[in-house]
């Protein structure tokens, strides 16, 4: 072993000659053990020395010593190192004290402390989130070729990486290192060592100290303690106890040793004091683990079948009747005897349980990969380019090529985007450039692209630049002349909806696409399935048959005379993991038989091991007298992720750690504190000094008995010979005569810095989550049911809008039922938001009491369908009244009434109703048709129905079997046979019968005809008045909109859409709603003023689509004039613009001139033709002051310039296209200037710049392969922050906005560029150079001046 640091008689030294003790020496250095100097004399000297604990020294250093200053009175400030020679090294504090002597009292930590400022964060070792993440070219290295997580051991010098001791240090700490590491660890003096090269366990720490992490947390769990080597920064772990050898031998490793030191009152023991505790007796657990499911384990386990166990000590057994002592050793006796048949059937259910959760869930081929370092390196543009090649090689398949043109095609590039998230997988995001993507029907073809982003990295993307985003790419579109394309695709993602695609295409290893099923083929895939357990055999059954019903939706199916492959081959897929699935169910089913037998097995062996029913009811009352019941709960002992097996362990560990803390419970523990003469003080004892040291055991004599005793601290204060402080560890003893001192050590570990400490021991998480998986577990719900898909038919949008969830049809279209989710509302739709069919969450409701409106928040649906309802109050309102129910009661109103029968409960007590329904002519009525008890209003193409309702007093409802109205609908359907009479007798004078009136003439000064919210009214001498809605001559309205008509002021409304083939003049009215025409031409007086084109123009290749404004070109003048037109736009009354036209001299065309009554802007980089120009004017009447902006063919090259003949003034600064700032002449004048100040001291700013040589990554800065000499804006801007000058007050840095035609966005991604004024760093340069120019100057006098007195001297 290792020599131990901790020598206490480094610290505590006896001079022989003044027989007291010296002080050691004292050396003050920096925390890099920079050596400042010896302290000499101080005084007040303490230390203390704990086992588990910070080192403590404190003394008094004064300013003064026989009046001379100590001359490290400066030097000793707070956090500075003070070793104390040959032993170890402390960090202080100063306190200054000034009265009458100026003393510096100094307080030291040991150095270890540095670590309690060190917090690990985010820090896991083999969790569940560790062993759960997914593999990143980050965390490679914690996994093995074959994706297998590699765990964490204790200690592993030749791989740090997972070394628990060296991955705690490595990032916060590697100013420290790893020293001496016991080569075992045992938890207790009777448990089989382990190597700690192979230990592991459980942590997770988040926001905990380093030093808390190893004392408190790796302490406890692995019962060692750390002692640190402060001269060299070490840390030491040793072994709190001794264990047993893989032979059952006990093998000597624990710290510490059995000392020959013997004490008494006769020698060195003034007092020994000896406390017991009786309120932490306790000799009943009731044992709680993590969940309920440990719990029932633990029940299983238990051989009496429930959660407590007991054990009483011989000094209570002492106290109790000698019947109870009796009868409770027969209790025992009765336990030992049962327990190994139990444990027999224990194992058996193990087994039982591990065969019954492979054949469920666990069953599987094993399916290594030697090639997860070549997946996880792959990039998104090696990604992209296997994506865009597959869908280019295998087409895209949709139902109909008809129903895509080329401004409406969004369900082929949804069809492409779902099968490139097909062909893409889980580590990049898939977002399609809905900009990019067009469709050509005349070649069916696609073309577009799309974005690929690494989830984990997302510095890992393509394309990149904007060229390579306009490198789109073309897929050819299959419609119904190849519609096993599109079936096949559509089976692709529906299997991987279901998440067996990749099962699928391994399918095709056994079976190619055109082969036929033999007898051979279908062996090897039952081979092959056969292999999976019962919930994977049960997804992939279920995707074979959804696979079933796509094709018998798309009518592929196979019969005698018409064999089809595809239909086939999913139909014999179906078939055998159908059969497999049923037979692994029986397989099941027989283990969950076995598990009955054996727990019946238990419950026979439990039977008569109920304690109060073995002692009987007299016994049993007096036995709780003596019980002192406690809860043994151990949250750390939980059932997530682990089988039926795992879970009965893991109940086995916590029993049996349960019963030993049980037997350390149920016995007296004592308290121990001494007084000693200090031993170091007395020359005698001189041989047991190296022997009196921490984690010793000594022995201790008192008047009845002999103490064996760990020491664990001591105290010693000034040079006193005459006692010092001794710590020892409790010693908790057990029931079984075994004695331990390790808690009391572990528990001597304090924290040295606040944190919230979530370690976690056996995969310990949070509640909620144990709840919610075991529920999964417990119901047996697999994988594939349990999916959240938001693959190819799924789409979940979250965005400031809320969350959108809609689902894709097969042809690639969204469907009408979607669901959305706010704030503080979740609404649902049926019609694609044309109305809401459900809302829960804040609306506006209406007291039907009161008729008042608020918001707040409820539930409004068709259909409300529950258990139980709990209110305060209840309306239900119908046709003929309404029933309240509240407070006061019931109330009924109108028709409403209670009524019962209580001599025969199907006696009819209301009168029988009849009801009626209009539905379509080819249906007939269903359980979703609507009826109502007043005939409805018949429209054109339905047919009405009626049936009988019969209502019974014990709310039995009947109804009789529905009739058809051929009566009533004939008599709404017989237009055809009307419209025959009328061309017969419309002038055979006047027929009337019950449902018509035929006449040639018809009169009369008002009619109203309706069907329902339509109908039509004409009132032409306005007989009606106010009757009439808003005084129509004539009106065709729905309820009270008007649709069109016209009122007595000739004014007309149309809302709706019309289409005028003729000429229509109006003098005065409104259009509400569209006015379908390709032209508009505008009359004055039967004079053309001008027209509006609707449709396309074609410029530069492409087509340009919508309206254009023309003047007239006629060749009779307007208003007189011939050669002048005009076009002017504004709002109101006011004239933003105007064009004005003048026909050429000699005829050929017109020139045209804007006229801006405000101001002019241009956006986007405005751009003229070679020769041509913008000119702008003042608004003062003269042409002299303008601005030209022209474009101009100079040496070859195109240029935009700015002419000006005077001044041009821009508000700010003036750039040019490549970024740079065009520089203007600025006044400098001291009159428009403030607060102004002298440059003095800028050497350390100054010194601070770091001129560089670069080359730009854009040509648009200019030649991208030209040196250039200059400063980096980021680094100017690190300097001024670090000089303390806040950047942004000073005109040195600058940021901008790139745009997309400086090509500086694909470098500058978040769009905010720096750029660097140099005009402001001349005063800079001047203040500098007169500086060091000063400096110099000063040091060139001074040198002068002292060569001066030397040649004096001389």
């Amino acid at each position: 072993m290792a020599v131990f640091s901790k020598d206490l008689t480094r610290l505590i030294h006896l001079d022989k000659n003044t027989s007291k003790l010296s002080n050691p020496e004292l050396l003050l250095m920096t925390k890099d053990f920079q050596k400042i100097g010896k302290l000499g004399e101080y005084t007040n000297w303490n230390v203390s020395v704990l086992g588990n604990s910070v080192d403590e020294i404190s003394f008094d250093v004064a300013k003064y010593v026989d009046g001379k200053k100590n001359p490290l009175w400066d030097k000793i400030t707070d956090l500075k190192v003070v070793e104390v020679m040959k032993y170890g090294r402390f960090e202080i504090s100063v306190t200054y004290t000034d009265n009458t002597k100026t003393v510096k009292s100094v307080h030291g930590y040991s150095l270890e402390t540095e670590l309690a400022q060190l917090y690990l964060n985010d820090f896991h070792v083999n969790d569940d989130d560790a062993m759960t993440m997914e593999m990143t070219e980050y965390n490679k290295d914690d996994f093995d070729k074959d994706g297998n997580f590699i765990p964490t051991v204790f200690y592993n010098p030749d791989d740090k990486n997972h070394s628990l001791l060296h991955r705690v240090i490595a990032d916060k700490a590697p100013h420290w290192d790893i020293g001496y590491v016991t080569p075992y660890i045992s938890l207790d003096d009777d448990y089989t060592i382990e190597q700690s090269t192979q230990f592991q366990r459980t942590f997770t720490a988040d926001g905990t100290s380093i030093y808390d992490f190893l004392t408190q947390d790796v302490a406890e769990q692995a019962n060692v303690v750390f002692i640190f080597d402060t001269i060299h920064r070490l840390i030491n772990c040793y072994s709190l106890s001794n264990g047993l050898d893989e032979n059952g031998d006990l093998k000597h490793i624990a710290i510490g040793s059995d000392t020959n030191v013997y004490i008494s009152k006769e020698n060195l023991v003034q007092e020994i004091v000896l406390e017991s505790n009786k309120d932490e007796i306790k000799n009943c657990f009731r044992i709680k683990g993590g969940d309920d499911t440990i719990n029932a384990y633990v029940r299983a386990i238990n051989v009496t079948g429930s959660n407590y166990i007991y054990k009483f000590d011989k000094f209570q057994q002492e106290d109790m009747p000698k019947e109870l002592i009796v009868r409770l050793n027969e209790y025992q006796k009765e336990i030992e005897i049962r327990r190994p048949q139990y444990q027999k059937t224990v194992e058996e259910l193990f087994k039982a349980y591990d065969r019954k959760s492979e054949l469920e869930s666990s069953m599987m081929p094993g399916n290594a990969d030697d090639s997860v370092d070549k997946w996880i390196a792959t990039t998104a543009k090696e990604m992209y380019d296997s994506i865009k090649q597959q869908l280019i090689d295998n087409k895209i398949g949709v139902f109909k090529l008809s129903d895509y043109n080329k401004n409406y095609f969004i369900g082929v590039s949804n069809n492409v985007e779902a099968m490139a998230n097909i062909y893409n997988d889980s580590r990049f995001t898939l977002k399609m450039m809905s900009d990019k993507c067009s469709y050509d029907p005349t070649t069916a073809t696609w073309t577009g692209n799309f974005t690929l982003t690494k989830v984990d990295d997302e510095s890992d993307y393509y394309p990149k630049t904007e060229e390579q985003k306009d490198q789109t790419f073309s897929v050819s579109i299959v419609g119904e002349e190849n519609e096993g394309l599109f079936i096949k695709q559509k089976i692709m993602r529906k299997l991987n909806s279901q998440g067996i695609l990749d099962i699928d295409e391994d399918i095709y290893k056994y079976l190619s696409e055109n082969e036929e099923f033999t007898d051979e083929k279908r062996k090897e895939v039952y081979d092959y399935f056969n292999k999976y357990s019962l919930t994977r055999l049960k997804s992939f059954r279920d995707g074979y048959d959804a696979c079933i019903s796509t094709l018998q939706d798309s009518n592929i199916v196979s019969t005698d005379t018409n064999k089809n492959l595809l239909y086939d081959r999913y139909r014999t897929l179906l078939d055998i993991t159908s059969e497999l699935y049923n037979l692994r169910q029986s397989q099941v089913d027989k283990q969950i038989n076995l598990i009955s037998d054996i727990q019946n097995k238990q419950a026979e062996i439990q039977s008569g091991l109920d304690l109060e029913t073995f002692l009987g009811v007299e016994l049993y009352n007096i036995m709780c007298m003596y019980r002192r019941e406690d809860t043994y709960e151990n949250s750390n002992y939980v059932s997530d992720n682990l089988s039926d097996s795992e879970c009965l362990q893991k109940a086995q560990e916590l029993v049996d750690i349960a019963t030993k803390e049980l037997n350390k419970a149920c016995v007296v523990q004592r308290t121990i504190s001494t007084t000693l003469n200090n031993i170091f003080a007395i020359p005698e004892f001189e041989p047991l000094w190296d022997s009196f040291q921490l984690y010793n055991y000594i022995r201790i004599r008192t008047d009845d008995e002999l103490l064996k005793l760990r020491i664990i601290g001591v105290e010693v204060s000034g040079d006193t010979t005459s006692d010092f402080s001794v710590t020892f560890a409790d010693k908790i003893e057990s029931a079984d005569g075994t004695t331990s001192d390790t808690k009391s050590i572990l528990d001597q570990a304090q924290s040295m810095a606040t944190s919230y400490n979530s370690t976690v021991m056996q995969a310990k998480q949070g509640k909620n989550a144990k709840n919610i998986f075991t529920d999964i577990y417990n119901n047996g719900l697999n994988a594939a049911n349990a999916m959240i898909k938001t693959d190819d038919s799924e789409s979940v949008t979250i965005s400031s809008g809320g969350i959108l969830a809609k689902r894709m049809d097969d042809v690639g279209f969204y469907g009408d039922k979607q669901l959305r989710i706010t704030g503080n509302l979740i609404v649902m739709t049926n019609n694609n938001w044309e109305t809401v069919a459900m809302a829960i969450g804040e609306t506006s409701f209406t007291d039907p009491y009161t008729g008042e409106t608020s918001n707040g928040y409820g539930v409004i649906a068709e259909n409300l369908v529950g258990k139980m309802m709990l209110t305060k109050k209840l309306y239900v309102a119908s046709e003929n009244g309404n029933v309240q129910i509240d407070g006061n009661g019931i109330t009924l109103s109108g028709k409403q009434a209670i009524k019962w029968n209580c001599d025969n409960n199907n006696t009819l007590i209301n009168e029988t109703q009849k009801e009626y329904c209009l539905i379509g002519q080819q249906e007939k009525p269903n359980v979703n048709t609507k009826w109502s008890t007043t005939i409805p209003i018949w429209t054109a193409n339905k047919i009405i129905w009626s049936r009988i309702k019969s209502i019974y007093a014990s709310d039995v409802i009947e109804y009789s079997k529905p009739i058809l109205e051929d009566g009533l609908t004939e008599t709404y359907t017989n237009f055809n046979n009307f419209q025959d009479n009328v061309k017969k007798n419309l002038y055979n004078g006047t027929e009337i019968t019950k449902d018509s009136i035929i006449s040639p003439k018809i009169g009369g000064g008002y009619a109203y005809f309706t069907n329902g919210n339509y109908s039509v009214e004409i009132d032409p001498n306005n007989n009606a008045g106010n009757n009439t809605l808003k005084g129509y001559l004539f009106c065709i309205r729905n309820g009270k909109d008007p649709i069109m008509g016209v009122d007595t002021k000739g004014n007309g409304v149309f809302n709706g859409n019309g289409v005028f083939k003729g000429r229509g003049e109006f003098s005065s009215g409104s259009f509400k709603g569209n006015i379908d025409a390709t032209q508009l031409k505008l009359y004055k007086d039967n004079t053309f003023y001008g027209q509006f084109d609707f449709g396309h123009h074609t410029y530069n290749n492409s087509e340009y689509y919508g309206l254009g404004i023309m003047s007239a070109n006629e060749k009779q003048p307007i208003d007189g004039d011939t050669n002048h037109r005009r076009i002017s736009f504004g709002i109101g009354t006011e004239t933003c613009e105007n064009i004005y036209f003048d026909l050429r001299s000699d005829k050929s065309g017109w020139d045209s001139k804007h006229i801006f009554s405000n101001k002019c802007e241009f956006y986007d980089n405005p751009s003229v033709k070679n020769g041509c120009y913008l000119k702008f004017f003042p608004d003062d009447g003269t042409k002299n002051n303008w601005t030209q902006l022209s474009y101009n063919t100079m040496n070859g090259t195109g240029e935009e310039l700015i002419y000006t003949p005077n001044s041009l003034y821009v508000q700010q600064n003036l750039y040019a296209n490549n970024g740079f700032k065009v520089q203007l002449q600025t006044s400098s004048d001291i009159r428009l200037k403030k607060e102004i100040q002298s440059l003095n001291d800028v050497k350390d700013l100054y010194l601070g710049f770091k001129p560089k040589q670069y080359k730009f990554k854009t040509d648009t800065l200019g030649d991208d392969e030209q040196i250039r000499y200059g400063l980096i804006a980021n680094e100017v801007k690190n300097n001024l922050d670090r000089c303390g000058l806040n950047s942004s007050d000073y005109q040195i840095v600058e940021t901008y906005q790139t745009n997309e035609h400086t090509g500086q966005q694909a470098y500058i991604r978040d769009g905010v560029g720096l750029r660097i004024n140099y005009e402001n760093l001349h005063a800079l340069h001047i203040a500098f150079g007169q500086q060091i120019y000063k400096e110099l100057t000063d040091k060139i006098d001074a040198l002068q001046k002292e060569l001066q007195e030397l040649k004096e001297k001389i």
